[in-house]
């Protein structure tokens, strides 16, 4: 396991007024007022990867006090409430932290290597309570998934294409593509590292004369690194 910590002043910076556009995230997200998203970016921790994870926000001003969510982003438009995190913001001028669950762990989606996560009013729509730092907490395990591409005879077959995929269940099964790289020209090993802990199955191919190909089952798992 791997801790990483930002608690860190201007990590969201109040100056600017714009964590959203047009309803999407934006990559220059530097603040976060109530009902808008603030990314977060760990190198090589996807959010399956997160065994904890806490966000806190530094309430500046104050329109409307009262209980307050953070919410998960399940992809880069939407957020759920169904695990939402409630606390109750009574004072300006300090910080108010929330404490994720794996339930809401779970939801987050992966940006492009990066998640996020949302401030709600709980009761009140709009709410204009002024957040204008965020800091966050959090412990990862990343997995890998390793191999040697060899021939039907178990012999070492050097410098295939190799490909990664998730297996993302349902009858029948659906697939993510996760990641592709080429095997060792001379021991055919091959290593998908920094990746999530997820049921998966490696497919390989080398072109000739004919072309050879094979995957493996689609429940190898990782191996924690």
């Amino acid at each position: 396991t791997k801790p990483v910590t930002n608690w860190a002043d201007d990590v969201i910076n109040s100056d600017i007024t714009t964590c959203m556009t047009n309803d999407t995230l934006d990559d220059g997200c530097i603040e976060c007022k109530l009902n808008q998203g603030v990314r977060i970016e760990i190198s090589a921790c996807p959010p399956s990867s997160l065994n904890t994870l806490t966000v806190r926000f530094y309430c500046d001003d104050s329109m409307q006090l009262g209980e307050n969510a953070m919410v998960p982003y399940t992809d880069a438009d939407s957020v759920s409430d169904v695990n939402k995190i409630v606390i109750d913001i009574q004072a300006v001028g300090q910080w108010y932290e929330f404490v994720t669950t794996e339930a809401f762990r779970n939801q987050l989606a992966d940006l492009g290597g990066k998640f996020a996560v949302r401030l709600i009013s709980n009761d009140v729509i709009e709410t204009k309570n002024k957040f204008g730092e965020a800091e966050y907490d959090a412990i990862y395990t990343t997995y890998k998934y390793e191999g040697i591409t060899k021939d039907k005879d178990g012999t070492v077959l050097g410098s295939c294409h190799v490909a990664l995929f998730e297996n993302l269940g349902g009858t029948p099964p659906t697939y993510q593509f996760k990641d592709s790289q080429i095997s060792d020209g001379v021991t055919g090993a091959y290593s998908f590292t920094g990746q999530g802990n997820f049921n998966a199955f490696v497919r390989f191919q080398k072109d000739g004369s004919p072309n050879v190909f094979d995957t493996t089952d689609n429940v190898v798992v990782g191996v924690e690194e």
